[in-house]
């Protein structure tokens, strides 16, 4: 699979493969929307994923192997990692959530686990699933904030996987101008999990 390094500003780098579509798009929203259907919100437009299937288990290794593949890796690497996933549907109506600049400084932490310490996200990324056609302007993008504070919107393709360091804060812009709904896949993952002596 290509990997495409995008360096968006001299503090600021993705990483952006494309999908094979190895399930279609119609059987990976399904999964979606069945997890978001059991499970209910996480918060104003997120679930997190908890039911596993074929097609969310395939896009899950995928994002592992390209993740261990990007720069970071830990030299000691005892072969273990964390991730934690969840589904973003954003519809016409949708509401910015509460903290709407944010990183996902650790990967897991409490109430998920009862460590002391958060297991730091090494990667955060995003398969959109599904992009409306008929955004305008900059609905729909990714928006970050690099190191000294400059804002960079991407818009990703339908297709798209996009990697950023778990540090940087971001957040979806929303489409209100659309009728269709936006669905991305996001994780976040780990190679710094503790090692038991």
């Amino acid at each position: 699979m290509i990997v495409q390094k995008i360096e968006l500003t001299d503090t600021l780098e993705i990483y952006k493969a494309r999908y094979d579509w190895r399930y279609s798009k119609e059987d990976i929203i399904h999964r979606i929307k069945q997890n978001n259907f059991l499970l209910g919100l996480t918060d104003v437009n997120t679930t997190e994923i908890k039911v596993r299937s074929e097609e969310l288990d395939y896009i899950s290794n995928l994002g592992y192997n390209i993740a261990k593949a990007l720069p970071g890796l830990p030299t000691n690497w005892n072969g273990s990692w964390v991730t934690k996933t969840w589904s973003y549907i954003q519809r016409p109506d949708s509401i910015a959530p509460s903290q709407d600049w944010h990183s996902h400084n650790a990967a897991i932490n409490f109430p998920d686990s009862n460590i002391n310490a958060p297991i730091l996200t090494d990667w955060t990324y995003c398969f959109y699933v599904k992009i409306p056609k008929d955004l305008q302007g900059v609905e729909g993008a990714l928006s970050l904030i690099d190191q000294k504070g400059k804002v960079v919107n991407v818009i990703p393709q339908e297709g798209d996987i996009l990697f950023f360091k778990g540090n940087v804060k971001h957040k979806p812009v929303l489409s209100p101008s659309s009728k269709e709904e936006r669905i991305a896949l996001c994780s976040n993952i780990s190679f710094n999990t503790p090692r038991l002596i």
